[in-house]
Protein backbone atom coordinates (compact mmCIF):
# COMPACT_ATOMS: atom_id res chain seq x y z
CA UNK A 1 0.00 0.00 0.00
CA UNK A 2 2.84 2.41 0.77
CA UNK A 3 4.37 1.69 -2.62
CA UNK A 4 1.08 2.44 -4.36
CA UNK A 5 0.72 5.69 -2.40
CA UNK A 6 4.17 6.76 -3.62
CA UNK A 7 3.31 5.99 -7.24
CA UNK A 8 0.03 7.93 -7.12
CA UNK A 9 1.73 10.96 -5.58
CA UNK A 10 4.52 10.94 -8.17
CA UNK A 11 1.91 10.90 -10.92
CA UNK A 12 -0.12 13.68 -9.27
CA UNK A 13 2.85 16.03 -8.98
CA UNK A 14 3.89 15.50 -12.59
CA UNK A 15 0.38 16.11 -13.89
CA UNK A 16 0.25 19.25 -11.74
CA UNK A 17 3.32 20.43 -13.67
CA UNK A 18 1.61 19.67 -17.00
CA UNK A 19 3.70 16.61 -17.80
CA UNK A 20 2.00 14.46 -20.43
CA UNK A 21 0.02 11.54 -19.06
CA UNK A 22 2.15 8.82 -20.62
CA UNK A 23 5.36 10.41 -19.33
CA UNK A 24 3.91 10.81 -15.85
CA UNK A 25 2.82 7.18 -15.95
CA UNK A 26 6.27 6.03 -17.10
CA UNK A 27 7.83 7.89 -14.14
CA UNK A 28 5.97 5.59 -11.73
CA UNK A 29 7.26 2.37 -13.30
CA UNK A 30 10.17 1.87 -10.88
CA UNK A 31 7.91 2.19 -7.84
CA UNK A 32 5.27 -0.10 -9.32
CA UNK A 33 7.34 -2.82 -11.01
CA UNK A 34 10.94 -2.91 -9.74
CA UNK A 35 11.46 -6.23 -7.91
CA UNK A 36 13.88 -4.42 -5.60
CA UNK A 37 11.01 -2.18 -4.57
CA UNK A 38 8.81 -5.27 -4.06
CA UNK A 39 11.24 -6.88 -1.66
CA UNK A 40 11.79 -3.60 0.17
CA UNK A 41 8.04 -3.55 0.78
CA UNK A 42 8.17 -7.05 2.31
CA UNK A 43 11.15 -6.68 4.67
CA UNK A 44 11.04 -5.01 8.07
CA UNK A 45 13.51 -2.21 7.28
CA UNK A 46 13.49 1.54 7.76
CA UNK A 47 14.07 2.27 4.06
CA UNK A 48 10.48 2.00 2.82
CA UNK A 49 8.84 4.15 5.48
CA UNK A 50 11.57 6.79 5.18
CA UNK A 51 11.15 6.82 1.39
CA UNK A 52 7.37 7.22 1.53
CA UNK A 53 7.53 10.02 4.12
CA UNK A 54 10.12 11.77 1.95
CA UNK A 55 7.99 11.44 -1.20
CA UNK A 56 4.88 12.73 0.61
CA UNK A 57 6.87 15.71 1.93
CA UNK A 58 8.00 16.66 -1.57
CA UNK A 59 4.50 16.20 -2.96
CA UNK A 60 2.86 18.32 -0.28
CA UNK A 61 5.22 21.15 -1.21
CA UNK A 62 5.19 20.75 -4.99
CA UNK A 63 1.44 20.31 -5.37
CA UNK A 64 0.92 23.87 -4.18
CA UNK A 65 -0.34 26.42 -6.67
CA UNK A 66 2.03 29.39 -6.92
CA UNK A 67 3.38 30.30 -3.45
CA UNK A 68 2.71 27.52 -0.91
CA UNK A 69 0.97 28.48 2.31
CA UNK A 70 2.80 28.53 5.63
CA UNK A 71 0.71 25.59 6.81
CA UNK A 72 1.71 23.60 3.74
CA UNK A 73 5.45 24.19 4.17
CA UNK A 74 5.21 23.36 7.88
CA UNK A 75 3.51 20.06 7.05
CA UNK A 76 6.17 19.27 4.43
CA UNK A 77 8.93 20.05 6.94
CA UNK A 78 7.37 17.85 9.63
CA UNK A 79 7.11 14.94 7.19
CA UNK A 80 10.73 15.30 6.10
CA UNK A 81 11.82 15.50 9.72
CA UNK A 82 9.86 12.34 10.49
CA UNK A 83 11.56 10.65 7.54
CA UNK A 84 14.97 11.59 8.97
CA UNK A 85 14.12 10.09 12.36
CA UNK A 86 13.35 6.82 10.57
CA UNK A 87 16.46 6.89 8.38
CA UNK A 88 18.94 9.75 8.86
CA UNK A 89 20.09 9.82 5.21
CA UNK A 90 17.18 12.19 4.49
CA UNK A 91 18.36 14.67 7.15
CA UNK A 92 20.02 17.10 4.65
CA UNK A 93 16.76 17.26 2.68
CA UNK A 94 15.21 19.38 5.45
CA UNK A 95 17.72 22.11 4.63
CA UNK A 96 17.10 21.62 0.89
CA UNK A 97 13.41 22.37 1.37
CA UNK A 98 14.23 25.69 3.01
CA UNK A 99 16.77 26.62 0.31
CA UNK A 100 14.26 25.74 -2.41
CA UNK A 101 11.65 28.04 -0.85
CA UNK A 102 14.17 30.87 -0.71
CA UNK A 103 15.32 30.43 -4.31
CA UNK A 104 11.75 30.30 -5.58
CA UNK A 105 11.01 33.54 -3.71
CA UNK A 106 8.49 32.02 -1.35
CA UNK A 107 9.92 34.24 1.37
CA UNK A 108 12.00 33.93 4.52
CA UNK A 109 8.94 33.19 6.66
CA UNK A 110 8.07 30.05 4.72
CA UNK A 111 11.69 28.91 4.44
CA UNK A 112 12.20 29.37 8.18
CA UNK A 113 8.92 27.62 8.97
CA UNK A 114 9.90 24.60 6.86
CA UNK A 115 13.33 24.41 8.48
CA UNK A 116 11.97 24.73 12.02
CA UNK A 117 9.23 22.18 11.37
CA UNK A 118 11.77 19.74 9.96
CA UNK A 119 14.09 20.13 12.94
CA UNK A 120 11.37 19.63 15.57
CA UNK A 121 10.92 15.85 15.06
CA UNK A 122 14.71 15.42 15.09
CA UNK A 123 15.15 17.30 18.37
CA UNK A 124 12.23 15.45 19.94
CA UNK A 125 13.71 12.10 18.89
CA UNK A 126 17.15 13.08 20.18
CA UNK A 127 15.62 14.00 23.53
CA UNK A 128 13.97 10.59 23.76
CA UNK A 129 17.22 8.91 22.65
CA UNK A 130 19.16 10.75 25.36
CA UNK A 131 16.70 9.62 28.04
CA UNK A 132 17.09 5.99 26.98
CA UNK A 133 20.73 5.72 25.86
CA UNK A 134 22.38 8.66 27.62
CA UNK A 135 23.54 10.34 24.41
CA UNK A 136 21.88 13.38 22.79
CA UNK A 137 22.10 11.91 19.32
CA UNK A 138 19.97 10.12 16.74
CA UNK A 139 22.03 6.92 16.83
CA UNK A 140 24.84 5.04 18.53
CA UNK A 141 26.00 3.43 15.29
CA UNK A 142 27.15 6.19 12.92
CA UNK A 143 30.74 5.97 14.12
CA UNK A 144 30.79 2.17 13.84
CA UNK A 145 29.41 2.26 10.31
CA UNK A 146 31.96 4.88 9.24
CA UNK A 147 34.73 2.82 10.85
CA UNK A 148 33.68 -0.17 8.76
CA UNK A 149 33.91 2.05 5.64
CA UNK A 150 37.51 3.00 6.46
CA UNK A 151 38.48 -0.66 6.80
CA UNK A 152 38.52 -0.74 2.99
CA UNK A 153 41.58 1.54 2.81
CA UNK A 154 42.87 2.37 6.32
CA UNK A 155 46.65 2.07 6.75
CA UNK A 156 47.64 2.47 10.38
CA UNK A 157 51.25 3.17 9.37
CA UNK A 158 49.94 6.41 7.84
CA UNK A 159 47.24 7.09 10.39
CA UNK A 160 49.48 6.51 13.42
CA UNK A 161 46.54 6.18 15.82
CA UNK A 162 46.98 6.43 19.62
CA UNK A 163 47.30 3.23 21.61
CA UNK A 164 43.61 2.98 22.51
CA UNK A 165 42.67 3.01 18.80
CA UNK A 166 45.22 0.51 17.54
CA UNK A 167 42.89 -2.48 18.16
CA UNK A 168 40.63 -0.93 15.52
CA UNK A 169 43.24 -1.23 12.73
CA UNK A 170 42.32 -3.64 9.89
CA UNK A 171 45.24 -5.97 10.54
CA UNK A 172 44.06 -6.46 14.12
CA UNK A 173 40.60 -7.73 13.18
CA UNK A 174 40.21 -11.51 13.65
CA UNK A 175 38.54 -12.15 10.27
CA UNK A 176 41.32 -10.30 8.45
CA UNK A 177 43.98 -12.15 10.42
CA UNK A 178 42.44 -15.47 9.39
CA UNK A 179 43.10 -14.76 5.71
CA UNK A 180 46.36 -15.76 3.98
CA UNK A 181 49.07 -13.12 3.84
CA UNK A 182 48.58 -10.67 0.97
CA UNK A 183 44.82 -11.16 0.80
CA UNK A 184 42.61 -8.18 0.00
CA UNK A 185 40.34 -6.42 2.41
CA UNK A 186 36.97 -7.82 3.39
CA UNK A 187 33.70 -6.04 2.74
CA UNK A 188 32.84 -3.32 5.29
CA UNK A 189 29.77 -5.23 6.50
CA UNK A 190 31.95 -8.17 7.52
CA UNK A 191 34.07 -5.98 9.78
CA UNK A 192 30.93 -4.40 11.19
CA UNK A 193 29.11 -7.62 12.08
CA UNK A 194 32.03 -9.89 13.01
CA UNK A 195 31.18 -10.93 16.55
CA UNK A 196 34.81 -11.74 17.31
CA UNK A 197 35.86 -8.11 16.62
CA UNK A 198 36.83 -5.50 19.21
CA UNK A 199 33.29 -4.17 19.70
CA UNK A 200 32.25 -7.32 21.56
CA UNK A 201 35.45 -8.23 23.39
CA UNK A 202 34.69 -6.12 26.45
CA UNK A 203 31.06 -7.18 26.71
CA UNK A 204 29.97 -9.93 29.05
CA UNK A 205 28.87 -13.04 27.22
CA UNK A 206 25.31 -14.13 27.75
CA UNK A 207 23.89 -17.65 27.81
CA UNK A 208 25.77 -20.13 25.64
CA UNK A 209 28.57 -17.59 25.12
CA UNK A 210 26.47 -15.29 22.95
CA UNK A 211 26.97 -11.54 23.12
CA UNK A 212 23.90 -9.66 21.86
CA UNK A 213 24.34 -7.24 18.98
CA UNK A 214 23.22 -4.36 21.16
CA UNK A 215 26.29 -4.72 23.38
CA UNK A 216 28.50 -3.58 20.49
CA UNK A 217 26.48 -0.48 19.62
CA UNK A 218 27.14 1.53 22.75
CA UNK A 219 27.92 5.20 23.12
CA UNK A 220 31.52 4.46 24.12
CA UNK A 221 32.16 2.09 21.22
CA UNK A 222 30.51 4.46 18.78
CA UNK A 223 32.63 7.42 19.87
CA UNK A 224 35.78 5.30 19.76
CA UNK A 225 35.02 4.08 16.25
CA UNK A 226 34.22 7.61 15.09
CA UNK A 227 37.57 8.89 16.35
CA UNK A 228 39.40 6.21 14.36
CA UNK A 229 37.32 6.79 11.23
CA UNK A 230 37.86 10.56 11.22
CA UNK A 231 41.59 10.07 11.80
CA UNK A 232 41.74 7.61 8.88
CA UNK A 233 39.90 9.99 6.53
CA UNK A 234 42.07 12.93 7.60
CA UNK A 235 45.27 10.93 7.01
CA UNK A 236 44.08 9.36 3.72
CA UNK A 237 41.50 11.68 2.13
CA UNK A 238 42.25 10.59 -1.44
CA UNK A 239 41.99 6.92 -0.51
CA UNK A 240 38.62 7.59 1.09
CA UNK A 241 37.37 9.53 -1.94
CA UNK A 242 38.57 6.75 -4.28
CA UNK A 243 36.80 4.10 -2.21
CA UNK A 244 33.49 5.97 -2.25
CA UNK A 245 33.80 6.76 -5.98
CA UNK A 246 34.56 3.12 -6.74
CA UNK A 247 31.37 2.00 -5.00
CA UNK A 248 29.37 4.70 -6.77
CA UNK A 249 30.51 3.49 -10.18
CA UNK A 250 29.26 0.03 -9.25
CA UNK A 251 25.71 1.42 -9.39
CA UNK A 252 26.15 2.30 -13.07
CA UNK A 253 27.74 -0.95 -14.20
CA UNK A 254 26.00 -3.77 -12.36
CA UNK A 255 22.61 -5.39 -12.20
CA UNK A 256 20.94 -5.02 -8.84
CA UNK A 257 21.47 -7.96 -6.47
CA UNK A 258 18.69 -7.17 -4.02
CA UNK A 259 16.65 -10.23 -4.95
CA UNK A 260 13.98 -12.54 -3.63
CA UNK A 261 15.27 -16.00 -2.65
CA UNK A 262 14.58 -18.65 -5.24
CA UNK A 263 14.56 -21.58 -2.88
CA UNK A 264 14.30 -22.19 0.83
CA UNK A 265 17.30 -20.65 2.64
CA UNK A 266 19.70 -23.09 4.23
CA UNK A 267 21.12 -22.84 7.72
CA UNK A 268 24.65 -23.50 6.50
CA UNK A 269 24.70 -20.03 4.93
CA UNK A 270 24.81 -18.38 8.33
CA UNK A 271 27.53 -20.45 9.90
CA UNK A 272 27.32 -21.82 13.44
CA UNK A 273 28.51 -18.63 15.18
CA UNK A 274 26.20 -16.25 13.33
CA UNK A 275 23.33 -18.69 13.67
CA UNK A 276 23.64 -18.46 17.45
CA UNK A 277 23.64 -14.67 17.29
CA UNK A 278 20.65 -14.63 14.95
CA UNK A 279 18.66 -16.87 17.28
CA UNK A 280 19.75 -14.80 20.28
CA UNK A 281 18.50 -11.64 18.57
CA UNK A 282 15.12 -13.26 17.85
CA UNK A 283 14.95 -14.52 21.45
CA UNK A 284 15.69 -11.04 22.84
CA UNK A 285 13.06 -9.39 20.64
CA UNK A 286 10.25 -11.96 20.54
CA UNK A 287 10.88 -13.90 23.72
CA UNK A 288 11.00 -17.22 21.85
CA UNK A 289 12.73 -18.84 18.88
CA UNK A 290 10.12 -21.53 18.49
CA UNK A 291 9.64 -22.47 14.85
CA UNK A 292 12.08 -19.90 13.43
CA UNK A 293 15.19 -22.07 13.17
CA UNK A 294 14.38 -23.85 9.88
CA UNK A 295 13.79 -20.53 8.14
CA UNK A 296 17.02 -18.70 8.96
CA UNK A 297 19.15 -18.36 5.84
CA UNK A 298 22.10 -16.37 4.58
CA UNK A 299 20.13 -13.16 4.07
CA UNK A 300 16.54 -14.04 4.87
CA UNK A 301 14.37 -15.47 7.60
CA UNK A 302 11.33 -16.28 5.48
CA UNK A 303 8.85 -18.94 4.54
CA UNK A 304 8.57 -19.39 0.79
CA UNK A 305 5.17 -20.22 -0.64
CA UNK A 306 4.93 -21.92 -4.02
CA UNK A 307 4.21 -21.38 -6.82
CA UNK A 308 4.42 -17.67 -5.99
CA UNK A 309 8.07 -17.70 -4.93
CA UNK A 310 8.95 -19.37 -8.23
CA UNK A 311 6.94 -16.82 -10.22
CA UNK A 312 8.60 -13.81 -8.60
CA UNK A 313 12.01 -15.38 -9.17
CA UNK A 314 11.25 -15.74 -12.88
CA UNK A 315 9.88 -12.18 -12.97
CA UNK A 316 13.03 -10.62 -11.52
CA UNK A 317 15.14 -12.53 -14.02
CA UNK A 318 13.69 -10.39 -16.80
CA UNK A 319 12.51 -7.24 -14.99
CA UNK A 320 15.16 -5.33 -13.06
CA UNK A 321 17.03 -2.03 -12.98
CA UNK A 322 20.30 -2.44 -14.92
CA UNK A 323 23.15 -0.15 -13.96
CA UNK A 324 23.41 1.54 -17.39
CA UNK A 325 19.70 2.47 -17.24
CA UNK A 326 20.21 4.05 -13.84
CA UNK A 327 23.17 5.98 -15.26
CA UNK A 328 20.93 7.19 -18.10
CA UNK A 329 18.31 8.41 -15.60
CA UNK A 330 20.95 10.34 -13.69
CA UNK A 331 22.56 11.84 -16.80
CA UNK A 332 19.30 12.73 -18.55
CA UNK A 333 17.93 14.38 -15.43
CA UNK A 334 21.15 16.36 -15.00
CA UNK A 335 21.01 17.44 -18.65
CA UNK A 336 17.50 18.74 -18.03
CA UNK A 337 18.86 20.91 -15.23
CA UNK A 338 21.64 22.31 -17.40
CA UNK A 339 19.37 23.33 -20.29
CA UNK A 340 17.71 26.64 -19.30
CA UNK A 341 14.48 25.97 -21.20
CA UNK A 342 14.12 22.58 -19.47
CA UNK A 343 15.21 23.55 -15.98
CA UNK A 344 12.76 23.88 -13.10
CA UNK A 345 13.25 24.59 -9.43
CA UNK A 346 11.40 21.39 -8.56
CA UNK A 347 13.70 19.40 -10.83
CA UNK A 348 16.81 20.84 -9.18
CA UNK A 349 15.44 20.02 -5.72
CA UNK A 350 14.56 16.43 -6.65
CA UNK A 351 17.79 15.63 -8.52
CA UNK A 352 20.09 16.94 -5.78
CA UNK A 353 18.04 15.15 -3.12
CA UNK A 354 18.29 11.87 -5.05
CA UNK A 355 22.07 12.25 -5.34
CA UNK A 356 22.47 12.91 -1.62
CA UNK A 357 20.38 9.97 -0.40
CA UNK A 358 22.40 7.63 -2.64
CA UNK A 359 25.85 8.99 -1.83
CA UNK A 360 25.52 9.36 1.95
CA UNK A 361 25.01 5.67 2.92
CA UNK A 362 27.76 4.61 0.51
CA UNK A 363 30.12 7.21 1.96
CA UNK A 364 29.35 5.93 5.45
CA UNK A 365 29.30 2.18 4.87
CA UNK A 366 29.18 0.45 1.47
CA UNK A 367 27.08 0.06 -1.67
CA UNK A 368 23.95 -2.04 -1.78
CA UNK A 369 21.05 -1.65 -4.21
CA UNK A 370 18.53 -0.95 -1.46
CA UNK A 371 20.23 2.44 -0.98
CA UNK A 372 19.40 3.29 -4.61
CA UNK A 373 15.70 2.40 -4.52
CA UNK A 374 14.43 5.53 -2.63
CA UNK A 375 16.19 7.78 -5.16
CA UNK A 376 14.54 6.24 -8.22
CA UNK A 377 11.17 8.04 -8.01
CA UNK A 378 12.96 11.37 -7.52
CA UNK A 379 15.17 10.81 -10.57
CA UNK A 380 12.20 9.75 -12.67
CA UNK A 381 10.31 12.89 -11.64
CA UNK A 382 13.31 15.06 -12.53
CA UNK A 383 13.52 13.59 -16.02
CA UNK A 384 9.76 13.82 -16.54
CA UNK A 385 9.79 17.51 -15.58
CA UNK A 386 12.55 18.13 -18.13
CA UNK A 387 10.40 16.51 -20.84
CA UNK A 388 7.40 18.79 -20.33
CA UNK A 389 6.00 20.40 -23.45
CA UNK A 390 3.81 22.93 -21.61
CA UNK A 391 4.59 25.30 -18.75
CA UNK A 392 3.77 24.49 -15.19
CA UNK A 393 3.71 26.39 -11.89
CA UNK A 394 6.26 29.18 -11.62
CA UNK A 395 7.34 29.18 -15.28
CA UNK A 396 6.91 32.86 -16.07
CA UNK A 397 9.12 32.82 -19.14
CA UNK A 398 7.11 30.06 -20.75
CA UNK A 399 3.84 31.68 -19.76
CA UNK A 400 4.90 35.03 -21.18
CA UNK A 401 5.93 33.37 -24.43
CA UNK A 402 2.58 31.65 -24.66
CA UNK A 403 0.84 34.95 -23.98
CA UNK A 404 2.75 36.74 -26.70
CA UNK A 405 1.91 33.98 -29.12
CA UNK A 406 -1.78 34.18 -28.28
CA UNK A 407 -1.86 37.95 -28.63
CA UNK A 408 0.00 37.81 -31.92
CA UNK A 409 -2.38 35.20 -33.26
CA UNK A 410 -5.37 37.26 -32.23
CA UNK A 411 -3.91 40.35 -33.85
CA UNK A 412 -3.52 38.54 -37.16
CA UNK A 413 -6.91 36.95 -37.03
CA UNK A 414 -5.55 33.43 -36.45
CA UNK A 415 -7.88 30.90 -34.90
CA UNK A 416 -6.37 30.02 -31.53
CA UNK A 417 -8.12 27.25 -29.63
CA UNK A 418 -8.21 27.82 -25.88
CA UNK A 419 -6.47 25.23 -23.70
CA UNK A 420 -8.49 24.65 -20.56
CA UNK A 421 -5.55 22.96 -18.87
CA UNK A 422 -3.24 25.96 -19.13
CA UNK A 423 -2.66 27.65 -15.76
CA UNK A 424 -3.85 31.23 -15.43
CA UNK A 425 -0.74 33.44 -15.65
CA UNK A 426 0.02 36.07 -13.08
CA UNK A 427 2.48 38.76 -14.14
CA UNK A 428 2.30 41.04 -11.14
CA UNK A 429 5.72 40.33 -9.71
CA UNK A 430 4.47 37.64 -7.35
CA UNK A 431 6.40 34.48 -6.42
CA UNK A 432 4.62 32.43 -9.04
CA UNK A 433 6.00 34.57 -11.82
CA UNK A 434 9.57 33.39 -11.85
CA UNK A 435 11.46 30.24 -12.57
CA UNK A 436 14.18 29.29 -10.10
CA UNK A 437 16.84 30.88 -12.28
CA UNK A 438 14.90 33.68 -14.04
CA UNK A 439 16.19 37.15 -13.01
CA UNK A 440 13.50 39.61 -12.05
CA UNK A 441 14.58 42.12 -14.68
CA UNK A 442 13.98 39.54 -17.41
CA UNK A 443 10.28 39.22 -16.65
CA UNK A 444 7.87 40.70 -19.18
CA UNK A 445 6.55 44.12 -18.32
CA UNK A 446 2.87 45.06 -18.57
CA UNK A 447 2.24 47.46 -21.42
CA UNK A 448 -0.27 50.17 -20.43
CA UNK A 449 -3.22 50.68 -22.73
CA UNK A 450 -3.14 53.94 -24.69
CA UNK A 451 -5.47 56.61 -23.36
CA UNK A 452 -8.42 57.84 -25.39
CA UNK A 453 -8.60 61.62 -25.86
CA UNK A 454 -11.58 62.04 -28.14
CA UNK A 455 -15.24 61.14 -27.93
CA UNK A 456 -15.87 57.45 -28.16
CA UNK A 457 -18.43 56.02 -30.54
CA UNK A 458 -20.97 53.67 -29.12
CA UNK A 459 -20.20 50.05 -29.81
CA UNK A 460 -23.05 47.62 -30.18
CA UNK A 461 -21.73 44.23 -29.07
CA UNK A 462 -24.28 41.53 -28.62
CA UNK A 463 -21.79 38.76 -27.82
CA UNK A 464 -19.09 38.22 -25.20
CA UNK A 465 -15.97 40.32 -25.46
CA UNK A 466 -13.11 38.09 -26.68
CA UNK A 467 -10.06 37.76 -24.48
CA UNK A 468 -6.90 39.01 -26.17
CA UNK A 469 -3.57 38.07 -24.69
CA UNK A 470 -3.13 38.46 -20.94
CA UNK A 471 -4.02 42.14 -20.46
CA UNK A 472 -7.09 43.39 -18.64
CA UNK A 473 -10.04 43.67 -21.00
CA UNK A 474 -11.57 47.12 -20.91
CA UNK A 475 -15.13 47.89 -22.00
CA UNK A 476 -14.71 50.85 -24.29
CA UNK A 477 -18.45 51.35 -24.91
CA UNK A 478 -19.87 54.76 -24.12
CA UNK A 479 -21.30 55.01 -20.62
CA UNK A 480 -25.02 54.94 -20.28
CA UNK A 481 -27.61 54.61 -17.59
CA UNK A 482 -27.24 50.81 -17.63
CA UNK A 483 -23.54 50.76 -16.68
CA UNK A 484 -23.22 48.91 -13.35
CA UNK A 485 -22.31 51.25 -10.51
CA UNK A 486 -21.54 54.05 -12.99
CA UNK A 487 -18.30 52.50 -14.27
CA UNK A 488 -16.71 54.72 -16.90
CA UNK A 489 -14.36 53.69 -19.71
CA UNK A 490 -10.91 52.78 -18.45
CA UNK A 491 -12.15 51.71 -14.99
CA UNK A 492 -13.87 48.45 -15.77
CA UNK A 493 -12.07 45.23 -16.64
Amino acid sequence: MLGLVSAVLVYAVLRRYNVRRWIATAATVTVLFDPGQFILEQIVLADLLAMVLMVIAFCVLLLARDKPSVLRVVFAGLLMGASATVRPTTLPLILFLAIYLLLTRAGWLRAGAALLAGVLPIVAYMGWFASVYGSFNVTNSNGLFLWSRTMTFANCAKINPPADLRPLCPENQPRQQALPAGSGRLLPKIYLWDHTAWMWTDAAAGPKGVRPDTQAFTRANNERALRFALAAIKAQPLSYAHTVADDLTTIFTSKDVFLFPGRQPVLQGLGPLNKRYALAAVQAYAGSTKGIGPYLGRHFGVRLHQPFAHWIRIYQTYVFMPGPLFALLVAAGLAGLLIPRRRTGAGVLLWISAAVIVILPIAEHEYTYRYVIPALPLLCMTLALALRTRPGPGDAAALAGAGAGTAGAAGTGADVAPDATMPVPVLDGGPGDTDLFTPREDLPKRTPRASHTGPQPAVHNTGPIPAIGYEDEYDDRAPDDTSPQGITPGQGG
